[in-house]
This record gives structure tokens, C-alpha cells and sequence, in this order.
């Protein structure tokens, strides 16, 4: 009996050890605040989920190789569809009013546009309708004289006795090489003919007329008349107004190859600054890309069709940037290869 009263006494005076950290934990449990809904700023709900993002990785890379096929093939139908309709419409092709009653028909046929000079080469073949200019052989009779104008007055003589064979001149143009590659160029082709017969006979001014018929490769052409008022003497004398602008597929071209002039400093930079942040593992060979992007430049630059001169609008406004956008992607690469120190 007096031991046991002894341990109920004990019991009584002496808190039990279990009891007291239970309740030290639950003390120390309510001291701490509960968040409320009012407790601090306001959440704001969260953003919508972007489709694409939630797509697997594979699927996603799938998705965007599908999105550059697809423009690919598009750019690739445009440019065929307009390299087959100027092969059609290209032809500069002009009849004079006049071919029906002439005498004399010359017929002048487009080789070149150089837009640089600017000048255009023509052929200029004559054929003689009025029999009273030939002999009884079926060869000219008398020297026929043909003046081309405004040629520098390139005068094309064929002899007696022989028929005209074709002749080349070269005539000026009125146009911009600078508006590559939406450069046109104009020009008036005024022929006169003067026919004179041997030992000093009379002088005779044929009824002139003037066919266009050719093709120029890259350039779209088209011929109109022009006001008599400028033609003298008016019967000896024909013209036409040449007008030529580059086909719509060169301009086409043109435009694929800026956009892939500017698509190097974005692939570039693409790469670049992931490996700068060490998102991506670095490599020395990163190093040869960037340097492969920037030396490409110049041989893309020189592709182009026409050969726009060095200071047109295509060097200030893209080729001049994608340089620069080069260097700073190179820069980036050259970072990121410091901040990866031998045993990283």
C-alpha cells in the first residue's frame, strides 16, 4: 500500500514525459498562421495551356517540319507558275500599222538588256516588199541606206546587187538599275530608209515599216507606237516604243533569295544563344557553322539575278543587317566557347 501511493503521488507531482511533447508540438502547431483567401495579394488565375506545348516533343518538331514543307512547295509552285507564264508572255512582239503598204519592212529583234549601261542590243533584219527596189536578179537594184535612230545614227548600207543581210546596233535606254529588281527601261527606235541609185541618180524615200519580234531571257517586253510628229520624212521613217521590265519569275527569285539571306542570321542566333545560356551542350565544330554562315554571304549576295550594283537598295536595307546580325551571332558563339573552359 505504500508503494503504490507513493507512484500515484509521483505521478500527480511529475508531468509525464510523452504528454509534455505532444503538447509542446501542438502548442508550436497552432502559433502558426492559417493562409486565408484574403491573406496577401490576389492570385491571378492561370494562363490557358498552349496547344502546341502540350503536344509531345516528337510531334511538335513533326508539326513545325510540316508548317516549312508546306511553305516551301507553295514558294516552289509560285515560281514555276511564273517562270512558265513569262516563258509565254514574254515576247515583245509589235506590228506596225503600216506593214501593208510598205515598201520596206524591218524587223527588230531584242538580244540583251543590260541594265548597268543601260543599253539593249537589237538585230535588225530588212526585207524588201516593193519589187521596183530589186532587179531582174531578185537583189537590190540600188543601195538601200537604213538609219537607225536614236542608235548614235548608226547608218546600215547594203550594196547593190545583193541582198540585205542582218545587221547588230545597240540603242540607248531610260531606266534605273538602282529599283532592282523592279527596274524598267524605255526606250523610242526610230528607222529610216533611203534608196539611191547608181552613178548619182535620184534619191528615193521608201514607205517604211517596223515588226518586233523576239525574246530577251529574264525580261518581260512589249512594244506601242509612237506619234508621227517625230518621224520625218513621215513616209521614209517608222517607229516603236520598247518597254522592258524584268519577268515576274526573276522577281520571284529575287525575293526567295533575300528571305534565305536573311534566314542565316536566325538560324545562327537559333543556335547560338541556346549554347551561350548552356541549354545545349557545346561544341568547338559550332564555331566552323557560324563562320560557314558569314562567308556565304557574299556568293549569295553575287547570285542574284541581274547583278544589282554594289550600293543599291538590297545592300542597305538586307544585306548590310544580315552582316551585322552574323557578326553578333558569331559573337554569342564565341562567349558561349569561353564559358566553357577545358574540363567543364
Amino acid at each position: 500500500m505504500t508503494s503504490a501511493g507513493a507512484r500515484r503521488s509521483s505521478d500527480r507531482g511529475i508531468p509525464h514525459q510523452g504528454r509534455t511533447r505532444s503538447t509542446r508540438i501542438r502548442s508550436v502547431t497552432d502559433q502558426q498562421p492559417v493562409a486565408t483567401a484574403t491573406d496577401g495579394p490576389p492570385v491571378d488565375a492561370p494562363a490557358a495551356p498552349d496547344p502546341l506545348r502540350r503536344l509531345p516533343l516528337a510531334r511538335r518538331w513533326r508539326v513545325w517540319w510540316g508548317v516549312g514543307a508546306a511553305v516551301a512547295v507553295v514558294a516552289y509552285v509560285l515560281v514555276s507558275v511564273a517562270y512558265a507564264a513569262d516563258s509565254r508572255a514574254i515576247d515583245a512582239n509589235y506590228s506596225s500599222p503600216r506593214v501593208q503598204g510598205a515598201d520596206v519592212v524591218v524587223t527588230l529583234t531584242p538580244l540583251a538588256v543590260d541594265a548597268a549601261t543601260p543599253r539593249m542590243t537589237l538585230q535588225v533584219e530588212v526585207d524588201v516588199v516593193d519589187t521596183a527596189l530589186l532587179n531582174d536578179k531578185g537583189v537590190l537594184g540600188r543601195d538601200l541606206e537604213i538609219e537607225v535612230l536614236p542608235a548614235g545614227g548608226a547608218s546600215l548600207t547594203f550594196s547593190a546587187g545583193r541582198l540585205p543581210d542582218s545587221r547588230t546596233v545597240t540603242v540607248p535606254l531610260t531606266g534605273d538599275i538602282e529599283n532592282w529588281p523592279f527596274d524598267a527601261y524605255d526606250t523610242d527606235v526610230i528607222v529610216a530608209a533611203q534608196a539611191t541609185a547608181a552613178a548619182g541618180g535620184a534619191t528615193e524615200y521608201p514607205v517604211m515599216a517596223v515588226v518586233v519580234d523576239g525574246v530577251v531571257q529574264g525580261w518581260s517586253g512589249e512594244g506601242g507606237t509612237i506619234s508621227r510628229d517625230v518621224l520625218s520624212p513621215a513616209a521614209a521613217a517608222d517607229g516603236v516604243h520598247l518597254h522592258f521590265a524584268r519577268a515576274l519569275a526573276i522577281k520571284l527569285f529575287a525575293g526567295v533569295l533575300v528571305l534565305v539571306m536573311v534566314l542565316m542570321p536566325v538560324l545562327l542566333l537559333a543556335v547560338a544563344i541556346p549554347l551561350y545560356r548552356e541549354e545545349r551542350l557545346f561544341e568547338a565544330g559550332f564555331l566552323s557553322y557560324a563562320a560557314a554562315m558569314l562567308f556565304a554571304t557574299v556568293p549569295l549576295r553575287n547570285f542574284f539575278p541581274g547583278n544589282p550594283p554594289a550600293g543599291s537598295w538590297v545592300d542597305v536595307l538586307v544585306v548590310l543587317w544580315v552582316l551585322v546580325a552574323l557578326i553578333v551571332g558569331i559573337g554569342v558563339t564565341v562567349l558561349a566557347f569561353l564559358r566553357h573552359p577545358r574540363g567543364r
